[in-house]
């Protein structure tokens, strides 16, 4: 009987080191990377993905000695779900925001992502604070952060237009059917653009929240990988700043509502 134990126990313990050698062999190859379109972060053009965040994470993988890996578009209330319940799951555009912060481990940053309130230049909209918002019809994407930051300051979601995609609030917003679409302020200009629209004919009237966006991994990621993530892109401070250089973007702080 004792020695029964004896040997049960040895091969307890044997497997322990194996199932961490395991892990820590994981690499960036063994990540489901997904997305959604959000210009000038990730989208599509003449059927290739790029973005910011698409091109900054070729980069990473680059200096990690990895090939580029496949990466999946979908809406974003599926790919928000799918990060926090699929395990080895990378999720960006993500804002890191203190709500989200416990949800997944997290690189960044990608950039810094300004997200305020966009109407049709005719419409005269004026928005001094939060308060002069509730009057207002607001579009927004289905368990985006700007639904969040709008729930914390006080708004209904009850109230809120919400939609699967930008594009359509564009065109609920062109159509008179909204009032103020409320997402990225640069990716809102930049999908009015690309769906047709005179950018001219728009206008930035308030901001709700600046913060960083960042890659999001599953909480089971293991914590060296996702390290490792963030070792690399500090290092690639310069090929980032080429980036956004490269869409025609800087960094600059934005003053919010209040």
């Amino acid at each position: 009987m004792i020695r029964k134990i004896v040997i049960i126990a040895f091969i307890i313990m044997a497997s322990v080191p194996f199932s961490f050698s395991t892990l820590s062999a994981m690499d960036a190859t063994d990540l489901k990377y997904i997305t959604e379109i959000y210009p000038p972060f990730n989208f599509e053009e003449n059927g290739k993905l790029k973005g910011i965040a698409v091109d900054f994470l070729k980069e990473i993988w680059i200096e990690m000695g990895t090939d580029e890996q496949k990466i999946e578009v979908l809406p974003w209330a599926r790919a928000y779900k799918m990060a926090q319940m699929k395990k080895n799951t990378v999720l960006f555009s993500t804002t890191r925001s203190p709500a989200r912060e416990s949800l997944f481990k997290w690189a960044g940053p990608i950039k810094s992502n300004p997200i305020g309130f966009v109407a049709r230049k005719d419409s005269n909209i004026k928005v001094g604070s939060i308060v002069d918002l509730s009057k207002y019809r607001l579009g927004t994407v289905r368990d985006d952060f700007c639904e969040s930051v709008l729930q914390e300051k006080g708004f209904d979601i009850k109230t809120l237009d919400r939609v699967s995609k930008l594009s359509t609030n564009l065109k609920k917003l062109k159509n008179k059917r909204i009032d103020l679409v409320v997402n990225s302020v640069e990716g809102t200009f930049l999908a009015l653009k690309k769906e047709g629209y005179n950018p001219d004919n728009y206008v930035t009237v308030g901001i709700l929240s600046d913060v960083p966006l960042s890659y999001a991994f599953h909480k089971d990621v293991p914590q060296g990988l996702v390290d490792k993530f963030q070792k690399i892109i500090d290092s690639l401070e310069i090929h980032r700043k080429k980036i956004l250089d490269k869409y025609n973007l800087k960094e600059q702080t934005q003053k919010t509502l209040q």
